[in-house]
């Protein structure tokens, strides 16, 4: 009995300790069954949101310095745009240029200007610097570096930044790349006028203008050149000018060519006149703007055997538009004489006709541009190909047969034509 009793106080102290940790309601299984529960749709599922666990406090940034820091960097990144956005500029004594090439290297930069600066020719003898406000670098290699990436990694770095937001402006800050040379000797030639020159219309205006090269013409029909430098100033003949192209005399023609038939009508009266009185003659060639054709004109004319003058005084219409003039020299040379020389100085074609005894005579064409002769060769003033001389049915009578090589002497077809033209 008394076993009993010690037993049924332990179970008691044993269930309130788990009613003060689980409370009455975990101990029993108040929910019905699977079998007899009813069954209920399964509910939403629902999320809660855990709420955020907040730092520990911190004081608030004061909004109006956070202004402020603010626009002090974006005021620092426009400057820096700004600045980083201008070209570089090659500097060497008075002469600044801007380089616009993005691919240039140093020794491009060498070649470029070498011509106008005889001194950056001997390459091994120069070297490069790039001065960038207070920031100075030197070049390693010219011949790889590019200029624009040594000016890039300069802008990146923190020197450059600092240097931006200590000054007070852009104005004055240039990305300036310097050669440091100990040669000279002439060189290539540059694509475009450089910035450091001018060409002034008189000397006067050339030696009032600040730039250090200054070209101008002269009254002997050259051209002169001013160079400025620390020690004085200097001029003479300018004897090479790389940024222009070389100018060649020549002459093109705006009217259509001259038809050979007239040639040949303006030959056959030469032919005569030799043949009845050993003597030259003389025709002019006309352009009736009207109807767009050429007229011939023979005026009336004292001939002998060494020359002819014209004695005709009546002017010519004015639709007729000078072309050329054009004379005989009987059985002579066709070479234009002192005579001729001092005779035909309007700006006008000339032609003379010689060996008018031949079969086939000479002709010599040259045009006048302000007293100076320009040689041409006939065809770049008369038609190469006449009208139809012959009947028409003679086309019909030609067939093209194909070309059958020779094996010994193989080659093709206008292999052959040009051996035989040679």
């Amino acid at each position: 009995m008394k076993e009993n009793q010690l037993s049924g106080e332990s179970f008691l102290e044993d269930f309130l300790d788990d009613v003060e940790e689980q409370g009455i309601a975990g101990l029993f299984d108040t929910s019905p069954s699977e079998e007899t529960a009813p069954k209920q749709p399964n509910p939403p599922v629902q999320t809660v949101l855990a709420e955020e666990t907040k730092p520990d406090s911190q004081p608030e940034e004061d909004p109006y310095a956070a202004a402020l820091k603010r626009a002090e960097e974006d005021r620092l990144q426009r400057r820096l745009e700004k600045t980083t956005q201008k070209d570089a500029v090659f500097s060497y004594g008075k002469a600044r240029d801007p380089i616009t090439d993005k691919d240039v290297t140093f020794e491009g930069l060498r070649l470029l200007y070498q011509v106008d600066f005889p001194e950056l020719s001997e390459g091994k003898n120069v070297s490069w610097s790039v001065s960038y406000g207070t920031m100075t670098k030197m070049v390693q290699n010219p011949g790889s570096d590019r200029v624009y990436d040594v000016k890039a990694e300069m802008e990146r770095s923190r020197q450059f930044q600092e240097m931006i937001q200590k000054r007070k402006g852009e104005q004055g800050l240039e990305c300036l790349v310097k050669p440091h040379i100990t040669a000279q000797k002439k060189g290539s030639i540059p694509p475009r006028i450089p910035q450091y020159k001018a060409y002034c219309t008189s000397q006067q205006e050339a030696e009032d203008c600040p730039k250090p090269i200054v070209v101008f013409p002269s009254g002997d029909g050259k051209l002169y050149q001013i160079r400025k430098t620390f020690v004085g100033t200097f001029t003479a003949p300018a004897e090479f000018l790389p940024e222009f192209p070389t100018a060649k005399s020549g002459f093109r023609l705006e009217l259509p060519k001259i038809p050979m038939e007239l040639l040949y009508s303006i030959i056959s009266f030469f032919r005569h006149v030799s043949q009845r009185h050993h003597a030259e003659a003389l025709v002019k060639i006309f352009f009736d703007r009207e109807k767009r054709r050429y007229v011939l004109h023979a005026p009336k004319q004292k001939v002998d055997a060494m020359g002819v003058e014209t004695v005709e005084k009546k002017p010519h219409p004015p639709h007729l538009v000078p072309v050329m003039d054009i004379h005989s020299h009987h059985n002579m040379e066709a070479k234009f004489s002192p005579v001729d020389d001092a005779d035909e100085k309007r700006d006008l074609l000339y032609g003379v006709v010689g060996r008018l005894d031949h079969v086939f005579p000479e002709i010599s064409v040259r045009a006048c541009c302000s007293g100076t002769f320009i040689p041409l060769e006939p065809q770049e003033i008369f038609e190469t190909t006449p009208g139809h001389l012959y009947p028409k049915a003679w086309e019909e009578n030609v067939t093209v047969r194909a070309f059958l090589p020779d094996k010994k002497m193989g080659g093709t077809q206008d292999e052959a034509v040009k051996d035989c033209a040679g």
